[in-house]
């Protein structure tokens, strides 16, 4: 059976759809959204088995965040405010989001590949199935996480910070991780590589010597 075939939304007709649907918090379903750009707005944004491609949204502050069953490529959510945000069964690739607030968000079955996370702020987050794949997330904040299945594949977590969210059973060994922000509490079962041990021993204020 062939997947049914999406109306297309482009231009200033995206920008249309998306600004009329989120002043009335309706759903944007069953269509594609191409090459869009709007910024300095409040409103909400609900996707349901949306495609959307090389639009900008940076610069808002969606005050209902939530996304299911889309795909997500090529967008910008630089500086972007949605707090309390909801993402389920969706991917994002190549998509800039940095400086983004993401606080006390639910992310479930969600796939993110070659990301921007930088400067980013995930603290209260909960992560069920959550994988990021060669994205730069480096400065960005996961304070106070809960996570379930939480992947890192060569991914940039330099400088990252994760006050109390422990990383036990988390594999760090493909990510850069050098400056991340964490205990030794939160770091207590997460698998690094001998390289990574120093790295960590020395931000733990460890004085690594040989033996005289």
């Amino acid at each position: 059976m062939s997947a049914p075939i999406l109306e297309h939304f482009e231009g200033e007709k995206a920008v249309e759809l998306i600004r009329t649907s989120g002043k009335k918090e309706s759903v944007i379903s069953d269509c594609v959204l191409k090459n869009a750009a709007f910024s300095g707005i409040t409103q909400s944004l609900i996707l349901r088995n949306v495609v959307m491609e090389n639009c900008c949204l940076s610069e808002n502050v969606f005050l209902e965040t939530d996304i299911r069953n889309s795909q997500i490529k090529n967008c910008d959510f630089s500086n972007v405010q949605m707090e309390d945000a909801f993402f389920e069964a969706s991917t994002f690739e190549n998509c800039k989001f940095v400086g983004s607030v993401l606080w006390n968000s639910s992310l479930k079955n969600i796939a993110f590949q070659n990301d921007n996370f930088c400067l980013s702020n995930f603290d209260g987050t909960r992560f069920h199935e959550v994988h990021f794949e060669d994205c730069e997330n480096e400065g960005a904040s996961f304070s106070s996480c809960e996570w379930k299945k939480l992947i890192f594949e060569k991914t940039g977590l330099r400088k990252a910070n994760f006050f109390k969210t422990p990383l036990k059973g988390i594999d760090l060994r493909s990510c850069r991780t050098d400056g991340m922000i964490v205990s030794a509490k939160e770091l207590s079962g997460a698998i690094v590589t001998p390289i990574q041990a120093v790295e960590f021993a020395r931000l733990l204020g460890l004085i690594i010597r040989e033996e005289e």
